[in-house]
């Protein structure tokens, strides 16, 4: 497999000199990668010339460069993407915590979807022989995004990300005035990252469970130990138990249905 493109400057992982060759097809895939990440659209030629590197790897595989490398690549992009993430959400500070959360949150499930369409070819030939196989670290491209958010960002910032939930809470408790809309696109995150992942895992509610529902629970006990009066601001708590159960029930209804099929 002959190199025709150019490299183009990217977080790409760094190759040796001897990989530069083969690893030169990644240049148009990751001018495509890098465009959909920042909200950059992509032009058609770009496009065509991704799709067409990543169908020549998956296709016609080198020693250096196969669709397994391909997809570790992609992970490892991911990965050092996500590193930026994390340490500016350590960088931020009370309500503002919450709101780069969504905002970074929003963006990168946007890519997912965008990532997933570019990487098809790669997702049909290998990653579905993978999974039929019994491979069960290895997911369709838009899931692998979900993946690494909550093993990259969620699991290295629980703490401040929980703790903002719980002030915004106890504000609306006592009659304060809080940005629901953002409170609840956080929480619909945690709820997307146990029912939205395709592949060989069981749906769940753990990132809900940890980050909002448990934590909420507890301190709801003792604030109304305190003040039993009070009911503001618990409207949210029940409705989102609810809305992560319905999801969830609803999740596992399409797998069955799928099996049945199949």
């Amino acid at each position: 497999m002959s190199p025709k493109y150019k490299k183009t400057t990217s977080i790409q992982p760094a190759l040796s000199e001897t990989q530069e060759a083969d690893h030169s097809w990644l240049g148009p895939i990751w001018a495509s990668v890098d465009r959909i990440m920042n909200e950059e659209q992509v032009d058609a030629k770009t496009y065509m010339e991704s799709y067409t590197a990543i169908h020549e790897i998956v296709r016609c595989p080198s020693p250096s460069l196969s669709a397994p490398t391909l997809y570790k690549h992609f992970s490892d992009y991911l990965k050092k993407y996500l590193l930026s993430v994390q340490r500016r959400l350590k960088g931020a500070t009370d309500e503002d915590v919450l709101i780069l959360y969504v905002k970074e949150w929003d963006k990168y499930a946007k890519a997912a979807r965008l990532n997933n369409n570019l990487f098809g070819f790669l997702n049909r030939h290998y990653v579905r022989r993978e999974r039929d196989e019994g491979r069960k670290n290895i997911y369709i491209i838009g899931s692998l995004h979900l993946i690494r958010w909550k093993e990259d960002v969620i699991n290295e910032i629980p703490e401040e990300v929980t703790r903002e939930i719980l002030k915004q809470l106890e504000k609306q408790r006592n009659g304060e005035t809080i940005k629901q809309d953002v409170l609840e696109r956080v929480i619909d995150s945690f709820i997307s990252l146990g029912t939205d992942i395709i592949g060989n895992i069981e749906p769940n509610l753990d990132v809900y469970m940890k980050c909002f529902q448990e934590p909420v629970l507890a301190t709801t006990g003792e604030y109304y130990i305190k003040e039993p009066h009070q009911l503001a601001g618990e409207n949210i708590v029940v409705k989102y138990m609810r809305k992560a159960e319905t999801r969830l029930e609803e999740v596992k209804n399409r797998a069955v249905v799928v099996a049945d099929r199949n």
